[in-house]
């Protein structure tokens, strides 16, 4: 009896175990998901763009706290004008009662005088009263309604101050969930593994890229291309993305990360992503020279534009042919939808053996 129940409660005690260690690896296998050079670099974009986004924030938080600042102090000011002209305007209107001025006709009053130079000094003094307490009225009437309108437009500061606050909290929030995919890479040992396989075949993929140009520019003087070059140079900074609606994830160079000091990249051009395009379109009009099939299954094409070239690469289909002339804007080939619904496009620029920060040519 004992032993049977001790063998239920070992049972018992396993599936617990092993229900724990789905729920982890499940969890695991999320970010899992996320272990890959493009995504952990989606990532690292996604945290720095909510941090100057905050920073814009910031910002405007600080000039509405400043307008804040100006309306109440022009709230108390007008509060105290309003003040003192109810006093000046009480204080009148009790004289002229104790005067008496309006208790009886003022026709009768004017007439009353003892000889016409007394008549005229009582016509103006009653004249410069009775304009006096309109202009008291009018003027605590227009500072009630200024008063108004200055409260209403604090009110709506304040709303528009306690909404920014939100969104700060808000970006905050999400900061720290892609912040915590980012430190879980780092520490969980099977995912930081994938991580850097990935890593790795980003960097032979870059190498093997870097090999084949070479050997284009080896064999430059045999290639025959539109001489583009004037008119490629008078572009700078004005050629069109290859992908529509495309910002860039990785930049350009050597990127190193704070935490994880293993982790280093090297990228000879831009990764851009983007969410409404998979078209990959010639920057400019030039030459074919090579399509290449990478070793991660997909390709890169190669495009010669007089002594400049430009190269596209992680394209799963390519639209053109090695020898073909193509035009500014032709599909060249497309992308595969990545993660998130995003396709990601390496991006390289070079001047015959020199590498080219595509940032400075290309309007994104």
């Amino acid at each position: 009896m004992r032993k049977r129940l001790y063998i239920l409660l070992l049972i018992i005690f396993a599936s617990q175990i092993l229900t724990a260690q789905d729920t982890l690896l499940s969890e695991v296998l999320d970010i899992k998901n996320s272990a890959n050079v493009e995504n952990y670099f989606i990532l690292l974009k996604k945290t720095r763009d909510r941090e100057k986004y905050i920073e814009q924030l910031r910002e405007e938080n600080e000039k509405i706290s400043e307008k804040i600042g100006i309306i109440n102090n022009y709230i108390n000011a007008i509060n105290a004008q309003l003040t003192s002209t109810k006093k000046s305007y009480a204080k009148l209107l009790v004289f002229v009662y104790l005067n008496k001025f309006y208790s009886y006709n003022t026709f009768s009053f004017i007439l009353s005088a003892r000889n016409f130079n007394e008549a005229y000094f009582r016509y103006k003094y009653i004249e410069v009263i009775t304009q006096y307490i309109k202009k008291l009225h009018i003027s605590i009437k227009r500072l009630k309604t200024e008063l108004v309108y200055q409260k209403s437009t604090l009110e709506k500061n304040l709303k528009m101050q306690n909404d920014i606050l939100q969104k700060i909290e808000h970006q905050r929030a999400l900061n720290q969930e892609d912040l915590a995919k980012l430190r879980e890479i780092d520490k969980n040992r099977k995912v930081y593994e994938k991580f850097i396989e990935s890593l790795k075949e980003y960097e032979r993929n870059q190498q093997f890229i870097f090999s084949e140009i070479n050997k284009s520019l080896n064999n430059l003087s045999q290639i025959e291309s539109p001489n583009a070059d004037s008119k490629f140079e008078s572009l700078k900074g004005k050629l069109p993305s290859p992908l529509q609606n495309a910002e860039i994830v990785i930049p350009y160079g050597v990127h190193r990360h704070s935490s994880m000091k293993r982790v280093k990249i090297t990228n000879n051009g831009v990764d851009i992503i983007s969410e409404s395009d998979n078209a990959v379109k010639a920057v400019y009009a030039g030459k074919v020279i090579k399509v290449l099939p990478l070793p991660n299954y997909k390709y890169a094409v190669l495009l010669k534009h007089g002594d400049y070239f430009t190269v596209y690469s992680n394209l799963t289909k390519v639209s053109v042919k090695e020898g073909s002339l193509v035009l500014q804007g032709q599909i060249l080939g497309y992308i595969n939808t990545g993660s998130g619904n995003k396709t990601t496009l390496n991006f390289q620029l070079w001047y015959k053996t020199k590498k080219l920060n595509p940032e400075n040519w290309i309007k994104f």
